[in-house]
């Protein structure tokens, strides 16, 4: 195969009077600090892993310039604290010797602030609201208010830049403070900061001057975007190009992003889900790039190496922010340049990372990231630090070659054991092979991958069509036996479920459903993904669902797009339904309201879930002196829980 050209993306790019290596920056991602507001150890760990990597530059995430009325969340960086320079100094040290640049994100949330964390006792925002998000009144800023918090935001990134950091993001998008007042959704001012476009941007040139006047002319300043609220009444994209024009004098770079948080389903587009098209952000980067000479990056699942390297070559935008893509593999820029695109892990777009802290949306904050691909996320402190190697070799046997097993043995080989992966099937995968029909599941097949490339490297030993038993392992004398032999269907007592118009949701990929009508039973996150999927292929779809709600396990941002492309395409839904039997013509069940119905179908889909092979799996306990089980023949749960217990039982093994 011919080797592929990212020439474009890894060219160097000058953003003021500082040159980034190439085109990708490791977006602001939150970095879960102390109660503080204070980096740690974990926090230089987590962004040196993305400098080693390769990204050209490092943002240290979202920060507070005022917490006594601008902190959204727990925790955020402080930077109205002093002492916090000394805690940023170790990171951003740690990331300039792989030879990136430190970036940080200076924010207020203005009427979007909780009360439960700011120190003050009142709101501020553009505008008086009898009740803000969470409840309590909102008062307006007035103008020697909001001259102090420009102020602030000047002096936080002189402390940034005291502390290292290269480049200060001042943050003007998403509905934070500075995007409060330019959008006319929040500001209704009628005196010089409302009113006019002119005068919703006085705010914005206001926090630029400040961080011109306390940083000097030569420090690079980066200013994040809306290129539309994607809100009827909110910025738009002629707005957002006459605002980009405005200030491209006065900053370095601009990083374009759209939505707004106001709107909960606009953000689906600053993270896209995996059902929304890869790249559709880039008109709005594209169309301020062709108004304004300074450099200008995009974001917005842009995880797939063409692709980033296509928007750089035609011009479309000069600087590439990767937030997931660098989650499922902080090392993808570090792999294009060396030629080992096989073993890229690509990001899912599963929104198990951006879901769980997504406050006040889910009811825990997680204050933590995890990634469904990459168990070294929240660990990343362990990869630099380790201290209890393995003393010895051991000779380690895998059983099944799902995704638990192969992260087993992947994590078992980097770690200088001696291992055997044996899988009673053709194919390496396990239920993961059951969504390649999915297009939006397409990454799937894409982590399998990048996990045989990483198995051929280690050089693990991969039996197919090797079906082992409690005994053949012993009889292989291994030091370690990990059973990852995975799950089966569960299939429950319906009258009928065994005709011949029934399909398993996990055969799915391998079935030619002729008829038009498709009813399935079970309305988790597999048969809404199904379902979908069929309503699209053209199939009248119902599903039925015993529970009150569908796909409650799904990640929240993920279920929030899964079910809106799924009413836009018209899947059908009876919540409350208990079926009673299964015919050659359809489905019997009682509704929710306790009434006996019928629906007609050509094919009926199982989608009821799994069932651990606990029994099979807890049989080869004595075939060596250390058994690990784990992923879905321990208990039936996510990728992410099924990576995360490979990783530990290969990693730490010794």
């Amino acid at each position: 195969m011919p080797e592929r050209d990212f020439s474009a993306l890894f060219k160097p790019l000058r953003i003021g009077r500082i040159t980034a290596k190439n085109r990708i920056m490791a977006a602001p991602m939150g970095a879960y600090v102390d109660l503080n507001g204070h980096l740690t150890r974990a926090n230089s760990a987590e962004f040196e892993m993305r400098a080693k990597g390769g990204a050209a530059i490092v943002n240290l995430g979202e920060t507070v310039v005022c917490s006594e009325t601008g902190q959204a969340h727990m925790p955020m960086i402080r930077m109205d604290d002093p002492e916090t320079a000394s805690s940023m100094l170790p990171v951003t040290e740690a990331i300039h010797r792989h030879g990136a640049l430190a970036g940080v994100e200076l924010l207020h949330a203005g009427n979007r602030a909780n009360p439960k964390y700011i120190t003050g006792n009142k709101i501020y925002g553009p505008c008086a609201m009898e009740r803000g998000m969470y409840g309590a009144p909102v008062y307006e800023f007035t103008e020697e208010m909001l001259a102090g918090i420009a102020e602030k935001f000047g002096r936080a990134a002189a402390l940034a830049k005291f502390a290292g950091v290269d480049i200060c993001m001042i943050h003007g998008g998403h509905g934070w403070l500075i995007a409060q007042f330019l959008s006319p959704i929040d500001n209704h001012r009628a005196d010089k900061f409302g009113g006019s476009f002119e005068n919703r941007a006085r705010f914005a040139l206001m926090v630029i001057d400040s961080v011109r006047r306390h940083c000097g002319k030569d420090y690079a300043i980066d200013f994040r975007m809306s290129g539309s609220e994607l809100t009827e009444g909110g910025i738009t994209i002629e707005e957002s190009v006459d605002l980009a024009k405005l200030i491209e004098g006065e900053v370095d770079i601009l990083n374009v992003s759209v939505g707004t948080f106001h709107f909960v389903k606009t953000s689906l587009h600053m993270f896209p889900p995996a059902f929304i098209p890869s790249g559709e952000n880039v008109k709005y980067a594209h169309a301020i790039k062709q108004a304004v000479k300074i450099p200008v990056g995009t974001l917005g699942g842009l995880g797939e190496p063409e692709l980033m390297e296509e928007i750089v070559s035609s011009g479309r935008a000069d600087l590439i922010t990767l937030g997931r893509p660098m989650l499922a593999d902080p090392f993808l820029p570090a792999k294009l340049m060396d030629g080992q695109h096989e073993e890229i892990v690509r990001c899912l777009r599963c929104s198990e990372c951006t879901s769980s802290g997504f406050v006040p949306y889910v009811p825990f904050a997680l204050h933590q990231l995890r990634c469904a691909v990459n168990p070294w996320i929240g660990h990343e402190l362990d990869y630099f630090t380790r201290a209890d190697r393995p003393s010895s070799s051991k000779k380690v046997l895998v059983i099944g070659g799902g995704p638990a097993g192969l992260q087993a043995a992947a994590s078992a080989a980097e770690q200088g054991h001696s291992v055997t992966l044996c899988e009673k099937s053709g194919r390496l995968g396990g239920l993961l092979l059951c969504a390649e029909h999915l297009p939006f599941k397409k990454n799937l097949i894409e982590f399998v991958k990048a996990m045989k490339a990483r198995l051929r490297r280690l050089e693990v030993a991969v039996r197919l069509e090797t079906e082992v038993t409690p005994e053949s392992a012993a009889a292989m004398s291994p030091d370690v036996v990990v059973v990852a032999i995975g799950a089966e269907p569960f299939l429950p007592p319906i009258p009928g479920i065994d005709g011949e118009n029934v399909v398993l949701s996990v055969n799915l990929h391998k079935a030619e459903l002729a008829g038009g009508r498709v009813v399935v039973i079970g309305g988790g996150l597999i048969g809404c993904e199904e379902s979908y999927h069929l309503r699209v292929a053209g199939k009248d779809v119902t599903i039925l669902e015993m529970l009150d709600d569908l796909a409650k396990d799904a990640p929240f941002q993920y279920r929030l797009c899964m079910l809106d492309y799924m009413e836009r395409a018209g899947v059908k839904c009876e919540l409350g339904a208990q079926v009673e039997r299964i015919n050659g013509d359809g489905v019997d069940f009682i509704d929710k309201d306790g009434l006996r119905r019928s629906i007609q179908a050509d094919h009926v889909v199982i989608a009821t879930g799994l069932r651990a092979r606990g029994k099979e799996a807890e049989a080869f306990r004595k075939s060596a002196r250390v058994c690990s089980i784990i992923g879905d023949c321990s208990a039936s749960r996510r990728i992410a829980d099924a990576v995360r217990e490979g990783h530990f039982a290969g990693y730490y093994i010794q």
